[in-house]
């Protein structure tokens, strides 16, 4: 028969660790740190003996240190604390060896799948819950039924990120699609709103910020942004993305083709040619364009957005941003290795320029289009909201063959007689001090790092910089030379000591006189009556008939060999 007693404790004890790292109230706790209250453990023992007493399985130890288990919850027994109970009981059965149980064992394994399932999966959770309340309020399968037993999907994409503050609540107020539209969401407030059919309307951010606490406001919002009563979609052809942005959010490059000065009478836009990828997605609301962007494969730069009381100017459009990244695309900080087409017209830079948005506004002529390249790189600006670009002043980089403006290069090397562009500058170049302890900066692989400070390797000397014996670098100031070695060692090493001829060794290589100094080994001899060195220059030895060195004072102790 089962040691039942002996099991169930061993058990218990860690079931009860559990509950510690997983977390019990306060008074729980206080209950467990008291090792002499074995009342719960008595009780457990009692009713595994009564059962056993009375010809019960051992399937019924399962439900014992279960059901003990879940007394031990005093906090809410909410389902995922079910679900650890119950993985953890079954666990630590199958870890004590009960034996394999028919039925019960059976039934635990099937509900610690479907929790597990239903644990990751938020319909899962929605489903089961809706199910019995279905069953038990008719009010629920009511709403249930006039929303097709759907929530709001918002409330679905937010449950995937995070999990809500209260599930059952949410589920209990089943919040689903208003007849508002999709922009808003309907929920049944509490047990007295849902039997006089009464449903309350919040906004999609409103509402999962009441029940989605963890989750961050932008989160919330590009959530909220996919779902408003705004027509969302794409243009591809020239006409109509003149059509956008003429009379989209206005901009810099909104206008009329006549109010770009120096665009001879085309619309910068026209540079976009869809040939080469370009394309715009919108916002349409009451038949005018709200929101706009331009595109090119999966990539944008910025959205416009019209202000609700200022139509001069334009804010980012969430709810764009939002969509976008819905259907693929992501944001760029700029449009740098992308083309637009080259249109020859009479103006300063002599071809139609768009204000191109982001960081990076330089382009280069490469055929019959302009590529869009990193500022200080192009031979042109496109900065100006006239249709026109300046010519920049660039010169190439000799260290990465980039292009680069000439007030954007930096002098290297001793002499100062090299420059460089920015990016290499800061990346591929130490500044050091070098011959003479002059500064100028080199390539990183000819910097060495001493205390925070940058020395030229092929002038270290110059700058009292040494090589240690382990290839690091110190100041001279900080490090002793072993003549014996040939090689520096830091001052306050371990490895090294003083020897009392006023040299510094190896530690290795020397011993401790009887006086406390250092002596090299080989200049030192050690006494056999007492084990201490003493050094050849201070103390000769005597020798004993057995062969052994003692020193003088010893010598009345032993016999020993006289000369003939």
């Amino acid at each position: 028969m089962l040691n039942y007693k002996a099991q169930a404790i061993t058990i218990i004890n860690k079931l009860e660790m559990y509950a510690r790292i997983h977390g019990f109230s306060e008074q729980h706790n206080a209950l467990l740190e008291t090792p002499n209250d074995m009342y719960a453990l008595e009780r457990l023992e009692y009713v595994i003996r009564h059962r056993s007493s009375t010809n019960r399985t051992e399937d019924n130890l399962v439900y014992d240190v279960y059901y003990y288990f879940r007394r031990l919850a005093c906090y809410e027994w909410t389902d995922s604390a079910y679900f650890d109970a119950m993985r953890n009981t079954y666990a630590l059965l199958n870890e004590y060896r009960f034996p394999p149980a028919s039925k019960v064992r059976a039934e635990f394994s099937r509900q610690l799948e479907e929790r597990a399932h239903a644990a990751n999966q938020p319909i899962a959770l929605v489903n089961m819950l809706a199910k019995i309340l279905r069953k038990h309020r008719p009010w629920f399968n009511r709403e249930w039924h006039r929303s097709n037993g759907e929530l709001h999907p918002a409330v679905y994409k937010a449950w995937d990120l995070a999990r809500p503050a209260n599930w059952h609540q949410l589920v209990m107020e089943w919040p689903h699609v208003s007849k508002q539209g999709a922009h808003m969401i309907a929920y049944t407030r509490d047990e007295k709103y849902g039997e006089a059919d009464r449903q309350l309307v919040l906004s999609v951010s409103k509402y999962l910020t009441r029940h989605f606490p963890a989750l961050n406001s932008n989160v919330i919002r590009d959530i909220s942004g996919m779902y408003t009563e705004a027509e969302f979609g794409f243009v591809h052809t020239m006409p109509e993305m003149l059509d956008v942005i003429v009379n989209g959010p206005p901009s810099c490059m909104s206008g009329e083709d006549e109010e770009f000065s120096e665009s001879g009478d085309r619309h910068p836009y026209e540079v976009y040619d869809p040939a080469l990828g370009w394309h715009m997605a919108y916002v349409r609301e009451g038949g005018k364009y709200t929101g706009r962007v331009l595109l090119n494969e999966k990539t944008f730069v910025r959205t416009y957005r019209r202000k609700e009381y200022d139509h001069a100017y334009s804010d980012t459009d969430e709810r764009l941003n939002s969509w976008l990244r819905e259907q693929g695309y992501s944001k760029a900080d700029d449009w740098v290795g992308y083309s637009f087409k080259l249109i020859r017209i009479s103006n300063n830079c002599g071809f139609l320029a768009p204000y191109l948005d982001g960081g990076n506004k330089d382009v280069i002529i490469d055929g019959n289009t302009l590529e869009i390249v990193r500022n200080g790189s192009g031979d042109y600006l496109c900065s100006e909201t006239n249709g026109d670009a300046d010519e920049r002043n660039s010169h190439t980089c000799p260290h990465c063959g980039d292009r680069c403006d000439e007030d954007d290069m930096f002098s290297v090397g001793r002499h100062g007689d090299e420059s460089v562009c920015r990016s290499c500058y800061e990346n591929d170049f130490t500044r050091v001090y070098g011959r003479r302890g002059e500064e100028y900066a080199v390539p990183n692989d000819d910097a060495i790092e001493v205390n925070g400070e940058w020395y030229h390797a092929e002038y270290l000397a110059d700058n009292d910089i040494v090589e240690l014996h382990d290839g690091e670098y110190c100041s001279i100031n900080d490090a002793v030379y072993i003549e014996s070695q040939g090689e520096y060692y830091p001052a306050e090493s371990e490895l090294i000591c003083y020897t009392q001829d006023g040299e510094y060794e190896l530690r290795d290589d020397c011993v401790e006189l009887e006086n406390g100094e250092w002596c090299l080994e080989g200049e030192a001899w050690q006494c056999a009556h007492t084990g201490d060195y003493y050094a050849n220059s201070d103390v000769d030895s005597v020798e004993t008939k057995c062969g052994n060195h003692i020193h003088p004072d010893h010598a009345e102790h032993y016999v020993l060999v006289t000369a003939e």
